[in-house]
């Protein structure tokens, strides 16, 4: 209870520290669906539609639409949900520079990759050789791919909203377990790099396989876990883009607010400042 708590709190520091845009966009039809996503249980519509905002507040721990789609930080429920995406642009653009990537990776990674990943992991080993990692962009690794990067660049990356660009490396014999992804705003690219018989993937109720030369799309904020069973190891570049379904207005006004949470030296009310601006919101 007491760290529900302290996640309400946070998240409604963060929709104060956001009050000033979400001001300025509270007549905006075109947003409507992201005044009414939430930051962790805290919908955003305070400001916009502020009885709307109480109800969903009260409602918010049925705000899921889904049982297997749970993101923890940010949940827009008007976004068309699916655990695996459908083929599109990025995904045939990824796929079309494949065999330059596998190249490229195979010239410039070693056969042990020290940058492990874990906490999620049971047996086995998984890590990672990173581009891009929660926003923050590693360049001496980019200088050792520049026609991985060069491709990376051309897709719809939410530079501004935490994601990722980078090799997954899995070894025979590791599990990742059952989790959710932080928000439903992007989804996951895998273009295969090294595919090995007996690792799947599993996200809500589907599991499937990645195969060379192809690029297999996941939101990962559906439940979803991987599992390699099979002799070698398995990689993949994993680049994550904005959600297809947001449109160009959704992304700029997504990014806006989350340059706003990022800016660590933006002032934050105090928490009577807090209750106060709601109370005069309601008022």
């Amino acid at each position: 209870m007491l760290e529900k708590i302290r996640s309400l709190s946070r998240h409604f520091s963060r929709l104060m520290k956001a009050a000033p845009v979400l001001r300025r966009h509270r007549r905006d039809l075109d947003l409507k669906r992201v005044m009414r996503s939430y930051s962790g249980a805290v919908p955003l519509c305070l400001f916009s539609e502020p009885f709307l905002w109480v109800r969903m507040l009260i409602n918010s721990k049925n705000r899921y639409r889904r049982p297997d789609q749970r993101p923890h930080a940010f949940y827009m429920p008007e976004l068309p949900a699916r655990p695996f995406g459908e083929p599109d642009a990025t995904s045939h653009l990824l796929a079309s520079h494949a065999e330059e990537i596998v190249r490229e990776f195979t010239a410039i990674v070693p056969e042990e990759v020290t940058s492990p990943s874990i906490g999620l992991t049971s047996g086995g080993n998984w890590n990672t050789f990173p581009l891009v990692r929660a926003a923050k962009r590693f360049d001496d690794n980019i200088r050792t791919c520049p026609k991985t990067w060069s491709v990376v660049e051309q897709c719809p990356l939410p530079k501004d909203v935490r994601g990722g660009v980078y090799f997954s490396v899995l070894d025979p014999g590791t599990k990742i377990e059952p989790h959710c992804g932080p928000s439903n705003l992007k989804y996951r690219y895998h273009v295969t790099v090294k595919a090995s018989e007996g690792a799947r993937i599993r996200s809500g109720p589907e599991w499937r396989t990645w195969e060379a030369g192809q690029c297999l799309i996941l939101d990962d904020s559906f439940d979803h876990e991987v599992e390699h069973n099979g002799a070698e190891r398995r990689v993949v570049l994993i680049v994550d883009c904005w959600h297809p379904d947001l449109t160009d207005r959704e992304r700029a006004f997504l990014t806006e607010l989350h340059q706003c949470w990022n800016n660590e030296h933006s002032e934050t009310p105090n928490s009577a400042d807090n209750f106060q601006l709601a109370e005069n919101v309601m008022s």
